[in-house]
C-alpha cells in the first residue's frame, strides 16, 4: 500500500506511480509533482478488484466517483488502472484480470497494470500493459 508520507520521495525520483488509491494520495501526487517540476506524473489507480478487505485499493463501485475529482488535479496523468488480484482460478473464463480490463474500458481509460509472476499468462490474455516479475528474476522471497 502506498504511505502517504512516502510520496514526496516517491514522485521526486520515480516517473509514475501505480498505487494510488485515494483522493488523498492523488492530492499529494499533485503537489509533490508540482513542487518537483514534473508535469503529468503518471498515476494508475489502485483497485481492489478482488474487493478483498486486506488488500488496498479503491473498490470497483467507487471508481467513478474518484475519476469526477481529476480534474482538479493539474500535474497528474491519469494512465489506467492497476491491481493485484486475488487467489487465481486456473479457469481463463471471468477471471479478476478480465474483470479489471473491462473496468478500465467502461470508464474510458486504455492501460492495465496486472499480473506477477504466478499469473503472467492470464494478465497477458486480459491485455496488460505492464507486469511484475520479480519471482521469475530473482526467485521467491525468503520465508
Amino acid at each position: 500500500a502506498l504511505q502517504s508520507n512516502k510520496i514526496s520521495k516517491l514522485v521526486k525520483v520515480c516517473t509514475e506511480i501505480q498505487t494510488a488509491s485515494s483522493l488523498k494520495h492523488l492530492r499529494y501526487i499533485d503537489r509533490y509533482a508540482k513542487e518537483h517540476g514534473k508535469q503529468n506524473f503518471k498515476v494508475y489507480l489502485q483497485i481492489n478488484i478482488s474487493e478483498e478487505p486486506q488488500k488496498s485499493g479503491v473498490f470497483p463501485n467507487e471508481l467513478s466517483e474518484l475519476l469526477t475529482e481529476l480534474p482538479h488535479f493539474e500535474n497528474i496523468s491519469l494512465q489506467g488502472l492497476m491491481a493485484i488480484p486475488s487467489t487465481l482460478s486456473t479457469d481463463t473464463g471471468d477471471t479478476p484480470h478480465k474483470k479489471l480490463r473491462e473496468l478500465c474500458n467502461k470508464m474510458g481509460l486504455r492501460k492495465i497494470s496486472v499480473g506477477m509472476s504466478g499469473d503472467l499468462e492470464l494478465a497477458v490474455e486480459a491485455g496488460t500493459d505492464c507486469v511484475r516479475i520479480g519471482t521469475d528474476i530473482f526467485g521467491p522471497r525468503p520465508v
